[in-house]
């Protein structure tokens, strides 16, 4: 990465830091919660809770860190459609498109 500032680069680890933790809690619900699963609808609704906690926060009437947990909740979701699919929507996994194209 270039041009790219030292708190830049801080916010780029803290981040990852935060996905490592989402994949860690999304296999745990994969395990929990098995397909078929409504993982689509979920991202809807875990997204909607990120922009509910941070207008909150920003109005000082939540937490920086409860932002941060909905956020690691949306990303984990997020990979969960990407790992797994949505069994109720029948959506295949997408990752195993990036897998096809790179066997090509």
């Amino acid at each position: 990465m270039t041009d790219i500032s030292d708190e830049t680069l801080d916010a780029v680890g803290g981040f990852l830091i935060l996905v490592d933790e989402a994949i860690s809690e999304a296999a745990r619900a994969m395990k929990k919660f098995p397909q078929p699963n409504y993982v689509i609808s979920k991202i809807a609704e875990e997204s909607g809770e990120v922009v509910k906690a941070a207008i909150h926060c920003a109005e000082g009437r939540e937490t920086p860190e409860n932002v941060i947990g909905e956020m690691r909740q949306t990303i984990a979701m997020l990979f969960r459609l990407y790992a797994e699919g949505d069994g109720v929507h029948g959506l295949p996994a997408l990752a195993r498109l990036r897998v096809e194209r790179w066997e090509r």
